[in-house]
């Protein structure tokens, strides 16, 4: 597969191979988690595994965001020289972020340990939580690499947002420092609620009813533009490359 292929190309020749991702996410959580932690002044056993799925949810969510208002155009040779389902290059980017993310979350696990984080039936929800963020992946990153081939700024104007949406979306965080009257924030921001299909199951949580509204919304949207993007402009894009 192009997703496996991709991350052996990154990492090959070096002595530890992927498990440079795994590092590089330990060091960022472990000491994010004791400097904001006591900045916040919350008791590290509630902040530690917060911070953690947080930040390794985050991970996915926007890198599938942002890899995909590229992915037609970093596809450029195979989408010009053979016939392909333009949905091949989306899966192809989910699977190489979902090896990542598979990498990423042995950071977690020490925590979960240290700080007896609860493991129950919920835990099990991680898995259709994956699956419906990469459907979501498969559904919006198509749009997204439609509009991105065609508008070539596209990509940059996605980063600045996404920087945005990390302050704005309770990562490093928690939502109980808000007033009452800030709450909409979190209540209402769709990549808080895909970030608790990660971070609940993490944590030994179940869903709330708002998650579940605003994700099977979104999702039906993104079906929606899904089937109207592509079925209007998969013909055009190979010449916008």
């Amino acid at each position: 597969m192009l997703g496996t292929q991709d991350i052996k190309m990154r990492y090959r020749r070096s002595s530890i191979g992927p498990f440079w991702i795994t590092i590089s996410m330990a060091v960022t959580i472990y000491s994010m988690g004791f400097l904001y932690g006591h900045l916040f002044k919350i008791e590290l056993a509630h902040y530690f595994p917060f911070l953690a799925t947080g930040i390794i949810g985050w991970a996915l969510v926007s890198s599938l965001i942002l890899e995909s208002s590229n992915a037609f155009i970093e596809s450029e040779p195979y989408i010009r020289n053979q016939e392909s389902y333009l949905s091949l290059f989306i899966t192809r980017l989910i699977l190489r972020n979902l090896i990542i993310f598979a990498h990423n979350v042995i950071v977690f696990l020490p925590i979960a340990l240290i700080f007896h984080t609860s493991v129950n039936l919920n835990t099990l929800l991680l898995l259709p939580g994956l699956i419906i963020i990469s459907l979501n992946a498969l559904l919006w990153g198509s749009l997204l690499a439609v509009i991105g081939t065609r508008y070539r700024d596209f990509a940059q104007i996605i980063t600045s947002l996404i920087q945005v949406i990390f302050f704005l979306t309770p990562i490093m965080w928690m939502p109980t420092l808000l007033p009452a009257k800030l709450n909409w924030v979190v209540m209402y921001n769709p990549f808080n609620q895909f970030l608790n299909l990660i971070r609940y199951p993490l944590l030994g949580q179940a869903l709330t009813l708002p998650s579940i509204l605003m994700i099977t919304t979104v999702t039906l949207l993104g079906l929606s533009l899904y089937a109207y993007c592509l079925g209007k402009y998969k013909n055009r894009v190979v010449f916008w490359l």
